[in-house]
C-alpha cells in the first residue's frame, strides 16, 4: 500500500501520517507525534501538506485543531486531479492552432542582408569565402554560379584573390560564371583553373552576381565607390541557382 501511495506523490512522512489518521480517524499533531514518534513540526507541515491537498481535513472545531482523514477525501482528491487533467487537455487543445501557425512562421526562412563598403571588401571576401566553401559543401550545391562585371577581376589585387582561392579551396567545388572577355579574364585564363568555367558574353555588366550555396552576393566594382550585398536565404539562391544553371545549358 504504502508504494501505492508513494506512487500518488506521498513522501515516507506524509504516508505515515495519513495511515496514521486511517486507523484512528481523528488526531492532534501533538498526539500524531506521540504515537508516531515524528517530531512535532515535522507532523505539522506534513499533515498542512496534505490537508493543501485535501487528502486529510483540518478540524477547528474544539480548542485544538484536529486532522482527519478518510479514504473518501483521497478518492476526492484523485477525481478533483482527474478533472484538472482534463481541463488543461482541453485548454491546450484550444490553444493548438495558434501554436502551430506560430510554429509555421517561426519556420520560414528570414533573409540575412548584409552591406558592404569598399573600404571593408578585402577584409570581408579573406573573411567570408570560407563560410561560403563551408555552405557549399553543407548543402551539397558545390557550384558557384552567375556573372562577373569586368571590375570584379580588373585589378591585379583581385587577380591575386581568384588565384590563392583557386588553389586553396575544396576540389569538390567548382564555377561556372558568365563574363566579358576583358583583359582581367584574359590574365587569369593563362593559368588554366581546372574548375572555374567562364563563357563569355559581349554585353558588360555593370555588376557582379555570385550564387554559392544559400548566398547571394552582387557587387559593384566598375565604379566609386565599390560595394558589395550580401543576401543569405535558401529559397532566393535555389531560384537563381536554377535560372543560371539553365542559361549556362542553353548557351553555346
Amino acid at each position: 500500500m504504502k508504494e501505492k501511495l508513494a506512487k500518488l506523490g506521498l513522501n515516507k512522512t506524509e504516508i505515515e501520517i495519513y495511515l496514521y489518521l486511517i486507523a484512528r480517524g481523528r488526531a492532534t499533531a501533538s498526539l500524531i507525534s506521540k504515537d508516531t514518534g515524528i517530531k512535532r513540526p515535522t507532523v505539522y507541515a506534513a499533515a498542512a501538506e496534505l490537508a493543501r491537498r485535501k487528502i486529510v481535513t483540518e478540524d477547528f472545531g474544539g480548542t485544538s485543531k484536529y486532522f482527519t482523514a478518510s479514504a473518501r477525501d483521497l478518492e476526492n482528491t484523485v477525481l478533483a486531479k482527474k478533472k484538472e487533467i482534463i481541463d488543461e487537455e482541453s485548454l491546450v487543445n484550444s490553444v493548438l492552432p495558434d501554436l502551430k501557425k506560430l510554429a509555421q512562421n517561426a519556420n520560414t526562412p528570414t533573409p540575412h542582408i548584409q552591406y558592404v563598403r569598399e573600404a571593408d571588401l578585402t577584409e570581408f571576401l579573406s573573411r567570408q569565402t570560407p563560410i561560403w566553401d563551408s555552405n557549399m559543401l553543407e548543402t551539397g550545391e558545390t557550384s558557384w554560379w552567375g556573372y562577373n562585371s569586368k571590375g570584379s577581376t580588373a585589378s591585379k589585387q583581385a587577380r591575386d584573390f581568384v588565384d590563392y582561392y583557386w588553389k586553396n579551396s575544396s576540389k569538390k567545388i567548382d564555377l561556372h560564371l558568365f563574363s566579358p572577355d576583358h583583359q582581367g579574364e584574359q590574365e587569369l585564363r593563362k593559368n588554366k583553373y581546372e574548375r572555374r568555367f567562364i563563357k563569355y558574353w559581349d554585353e558588360e555588366f555593370n555588376s557582379s552576381l555570385w550564387i554559392m550555396g544559400d548566398y547571394i552576393v552582387l557587387s559593384v566594382t566598375n565604379q566609386k565607390p565599390q560595394y558589395l550585398i550580401q543576401i543569405k536565404d535558401r529559397i532566393m539562391a535555389e531560384s537563381l541557382r536554377r535560372t543560371y544553371r539553365r542559361l549556362w545549358n542553353l548557351s553555346n
